[in-house]
């Protein structure tokens, strides 16, 4: 049995150091790239593919790992967090989905990899490529897109803002352009082993606070509700919106909330229509609802974006049931993500 065991663990370790070696082999830099390519000013990954084209891709996705952020959006709004007293979890939260957003959608453009060298390798249908940056050209392009964010973030928080909605959009592409402007940092620390551009880090803080303080303190949304609208459900709409960490006042009309100096309108509708069936002798009460809501600039009247949710329920009681149950789905169901569409309106990024 110990035989067994002890030839059962040699097969093993063969297996394992046959394995590390063809690895170590498969990611050795051939000596021809290397003598055009010195790896103190370069950086050199390899990539398999069952094709020259695929391995070559998979050869530059190498090098974009190499650069791959290590810092979340959410780690970003929770160390922004951490240094502040914040008026609730709300807005963090959406701020860290805002950021990751950022972070995820931001697809790396990496100018300059060039394929030294494709090879088919061994005994096998598949093709090993290797990708080479310079690191001095790729950080010549870094640096010049740190100051371009620079210039932009500068611009748009320096110059006059004609509302509060106007002040929110440049906050908002403020944090934006920071946080890609993080990353870079990121790259080019990487790069030279030093810091290259100026840390803004306690900029994007100062943004997302003047964010956190603007919408929990002096930013207002007016609503405007239809006529024959039930009282429970305005007065749910309100409370889910105020809960959400957004300042909401009601208005009898548009006009009222501009004269008033809200800075977001929102005109909310909702139409429901009643139908009772019978099936043997039982009656069913039904209702079909649709909820919309338009979201406009306050001052300039102008449309910003739309919201319609629509549903049913039945009862088998009476039309009261069937309301009963309507307002209560409305209220559980469409208010937290009219919440949410709130906070997507006014993060939303100019065209």
């Amino acid at each position: 049995m110990k035989t067994r065991t002890a030839q059962a663990l040699t097969f093993v370790f063969l297996v394992v150091s046959l394995t590390v070696s063809v690895t170590a082999l498969a990611q050795e830099i051939p000596k021809d790239v290397l003598k055009k390519f010195q790896e103190d000013g370069h950086i050199i990954r390899s990539g398999t593919g069952e094709s020259p084209q695929q391995a070559a891709e998979a050869a530059r996705f190498e090098i974009a790992k190499y650069f791959e952020s290590k810092i979340s959006g959410e780690t970003v709004v929770k160390q922004w967090a951490e240094s502040r007293t914040t008026k609730g979890k709300t807005l963090e939260n959406h701020l860290t989905e805002l950021t990751n957003t950022v972070a995820i959608g931001a697809a790396r453009e990496i100018p300059g990899i060039e394929i030294a060298k494709t090879d088919k390798l061994r005994g096998s249908d598949s093709y090993q490529a290797w990708a080479v940056l310079g690191k001095s050209s790729y950080a010549t392009v870094l640096n010049e897109r740190v100051s371009a964010i620079d210039a932009r973030i500068d611009e748009a928080l320096d110059g006059g803002h004609s509302s509060d909605m106007a002040y929110i959009a440049a906050l908002n592409m403020a944090m934006r352009e920071l946080i890609m402007r993080g990353q870079h940092r990121n790259d080019l620390i990487l790069l030279d082993g030093g810091a290259s551009a100026e840390n803004r880090g306690p900029m994007l803080n100062r943004v997302m606070s003047s964010i956190d303080s603007l919408i929990a303190g002096a930013f207002d949304v007016g609503i405007v509700f239809s006529d024959g609208m039930k009282m429970n459900i305005k007065s749910g709409m309100v409370k889910g919106i105020v809960d959400a960490g957004i300042r909401v006042k009601q208005y009898l009309s548009a006009d009222a909330a501009t004269t008033s100096g809200a800075d977001l309108l929102m005109i909310v509708e909702h139409s429901a229509s009643y139908q009772t069936t019978k099936f043997r002798k039982r009656e069913f009460h039904n209702v079909d609802w649709v909820l919309s809501v338009q979201a406009a600039d306050a001052q300039s009247g102008s449309v910003i974006d739309a919201f319609v949710l629509n549903d049913k329920v039945g009862g088998s009681q009476s039309d009261t049931q069937s309301e009963e149950r309507m307002v209560k789905k409305i209220l559980a169901e469409q208010v937290p993500k009219l919440s949410a569409w709130v906070y997507n309106v006014i993060f939303k990024p100019e065209d």
